[in-house]
């Protein structure tokens, strides 16, 4: 029986991230994203790693055709044996078509595609009470997920930040309109394929893991 792969998408703020965590965790599935990927393979070394390297070193961005090799190579390694949650890891309708056809061709096709859905108002407000920690990248909300103690990061105890660009009302609006304008389309493709559901992200983040499990029939 082939182990189980997952696409997660979610515009900044919906939550994605922590549900894909909880998923991988739960179900021992390595969870992976596009930029740890590809900064693993530009510290390993190998000669795809440092074309890699060069590539984000100069600040460009790493080609299609690169990120599927790349992809292809990270997705056979033995951690991934048990299943994968891929997460923000598609971006475009080109690298959705071109990840899927890598998929299958690897033994590994996509179960499902995963939307946290969010409201254009829920963002604003999500990022706007957004706070995350410098040092270990942990993000909290000052509504839904607060840390333990105000200010301080549960994880490292170091001081929480609130990013500029998330109170920033016309940077969102940009941040939104390039989601639906690239990873719209990576969406439509799955959907069309009848391989997307949507999770409600304007739960507490309980609520959207229940809701997610059931339609995912785990």
């Amino acid at each position: 029986m082939a182990a189980s792969v997952y696409a997660f998408f979610g515009i900044q703020g919906s939550g994605k991230g922590t549900q894909a965590k909880l998923l991988a965790e739960e179900f021992l599935l390595k969870h992976i994203s596009m930029g740890d990927m590809l900064r693993e393979m530009a510290a390993s070394g190998s000669l795809l790693g440092q074309n890699v390297k060069e590539l984000i070193d100069a600040g460009n961005l790493v080609p299609n055709e690169i990120i599927v090799q790349v992809a292809e190579e990270r997705l056979q390694k033995p951690d991934c044996i048990h299943g994968i949650v891929l997460d923000g890891f598609i971006r475009t309708d080109v690298q959705a078509v071109a990840i899927d056809a890598m998929l299958k061709s690897i033994g590994k096709p996509l179960t499902a595609a995963v939307l946290i859905d969010l409201p254009e108002a829920e963002i604003f407000s999500r990022l706007n009470d957004r706070l995350s920690c410098p040092v270990d990248g942990s993000v909290y909300n000052l509504k839904t997920a607060p840390p333990k103690q105000a200010g301080i990061c549960d994880q490292c105890g170091a001081n929480l930040l609130q990013r500029a660009d998330d109170m920033d009302t016309e940077f969102i609006k940009t941040r939104i309109q390039h989601f639906y304008d690239s990873t719209g389309k990576a969406i439509e493709y799955f959907r069309s394929l009848n391989k997307l559901i949507s999770v409600n992200g304007c739960q507490h983040i309980a609520a959207v893991y229940r809701e997610l499990k059931s339609k995912l029939g785990l």
